[in-house]
């Protein structure tokens, strides 16, 4: 692998840092990260799948809403509103943190809320599929949804 040659102005960290990198990554791995990066980060990286016991075998979307300490009528509003902007700027799938209802005095109430707009929502093809981020809502408090 060829070293890369710092600019005058780079600092020797930079430097040591890029060094670095040449030294330890695959040119393979790079060019994952570099295809990831340019897609808007749409696959999983292959060095982040099946790793070890309890791994996930996905890369969680990096736009997310957190929905922790809002009503269900609120939480409904706002992931509306979150998955409408999401669509329009493009965004392939986003992640709804509902929280697993542990802290609430009358049990879970966001996460049923939230299953069952996302449900109307696919029925009426404004969303393409969603799933419990560890695959069923009891083990979760994450729903990973595919938009159109």
């Amino acid at each position: 692998m060829r070293k890369r040659q710092p600019p005058k102005q780079q600092s020797q960290t930079a430097a040591g840092f890029a060094d670095l990198v040449d030294e330890t990554l695959s040119m393979e791995t790079v060019n994952a990260v570099l295809e990831d990066k340019e897609g808007g980060g749409k696959r999983s990286l292959p060095w982040l799948a099946g790793q070890g016991k309890g791994a996930r075998r996905h890369v969680l979307p990096r736009h997310r809403v957190d929905l922790h300490g809002l009503t269900a009528a609120e939480a409904v509003r706002k992931t509306e509103h979150f998955l409408q902007n999401s669509r329009y700027a493009g965004i392939p799938s986003v992640l709804v943190i509902t929280g697993k209802g542990l802290h609430s005095k009358d049990g879970p109430v966001v996460p049923d809320a939230v299953e069952e707009l996302l449900g109307r929502l696919k029925g009426a093809g404004v969303i393409a599929a969603f799933r419990w981020e560890k695959g069923r809502k009891d083990n979760s408090g994450a729903l990973i949804v595919s938009l159109v």
